[in-house]
């Protein structure tokens, strides 16, 4: 019998892709020294800072081509595809990582140049990547199964409801912090990669896009090189309440408690690796071998 101790636990995070926004960027919107812009949408409601986005120019020329996106310094492209930062006023800095637009500092933020003309734009999210939650002391995941009155259906969905419809509730407690250089990461990763507990507190109030995140709570984790498989519960979930306490002569921490809106399944094994984009290569895992494949240019 394995018995595992709460400190080889974790949960990790996926933020939710492909909700968009449709702004006109005008001229007047680009600010250089700064290195920020705005929208004259609101843009600034469905987006949080450390979201991965892609930009993309939708206003076609006199000939119904597209036309290069004019906004950051030396990219003649017309989409281009990064990391936001979003400060208290909505404007938007641009980043090529994920560590510099958590810390949204004005020198990491990427050049922009001042648009010729009024642009049509979409902004999508593209998240696809799992990332550490940092400072968590401890949390816990609750599954049931509700029974449902099955006399009235026919024996073809009777039998595929049967067994009730499982759901699952959790509830997260962190030490509350937005970012720093420090925290408790996964030493393979990069420690500036992690999630910090005011994403979920972001989440909870943001407006438009919704408080969803899909996560994975591992009971224990595992080690490949010594063979030792993890245990996981993972499932779509979406934040319920967010509760900060400050102490007077404590340390401020903060209680998010979450649903399951999906499927919820008790994992066992490796975790999947995603596929990665790795300057101009890509890194594919099948099994439990990496594949490398080359991008070559036309």
């Amino acid at each position: 019998m394995s018995v595992y101790l709460g400190e080889t636990g974790l949960v990790e995070l996926k933020r939710k892709a492909g909700h968009a926004a449709f702004p006109t960027l005008e001229p007047s919107d680009v600010s250089i020294v700064p290195r920020r812009f705005t929208t004259s949408q609101e843009a600034g409601q469905v987006f949080i800072v450390g979201d991965e986005v892609e930009i993309e120019r939708t206003d076609l020329d006199a000939n119904g081509n597209a036309q290069n996106l004019e906004l950051i310094s030396g990219h003649a492209f017309p989409d281009w595809r990064g990391y936001i930062s979003i400060d208290e006023l909505g404007g938007i800095r641009l980043y090529d990582n994920f560590g510099d637009a958590i810390t949204g500092a004005r020198l990491s933020a990427l050049e922009l140049v001042e648009p010729t003309t009024t642009q049509e734009l979409r902004i999508q999210t593209r998240n696809t990547t799992w990332r550490t939650m940092a400072r968590v002391t401890q949390f816990d995941f609750t599954t049931q199964r509700e029974q449902i009155d099955i006399t009235t259906l026919q024996d073809n969905f009777r039998n595929q409801y049967d067994a009730g419809i499982i759901s699952g509730a959790g509830t997260l407690d962190c030490l509350w912090e937005h970012k720093a250089n420090l925290c408790q990461a996964r030493p393979q990763f990069d420690p500036l990669l992690t999630e910090f507990p005011v994403y979920l507190a972001q989440l909870c109030i943001r407006l438009i896009q919704g408080a969803d995140f899909l996560g994975r709570f591992f009971i224990f984790q595992g080690n490949q090189a010594n063979n030792e498989q993890s245990v996981w519960y993972e499932a779509e979930c979406i934040i319920n309440t967010c509760t900060v306490t400050v102490p007077g002569d404590g340390v401020i921490e903060t209680s998010i408690s979450f649903l399951t809106t999906g499927a919820v399944s008790l994992r066992t094994g490796y975790p999947p690796v995603e596929l990665i984009d790795t300057d101009g290569s890509l890194l594919l895992q099948q099994n439990q071998d990496p594949i490398f494949a080359q991008i070559l240019d036309d």
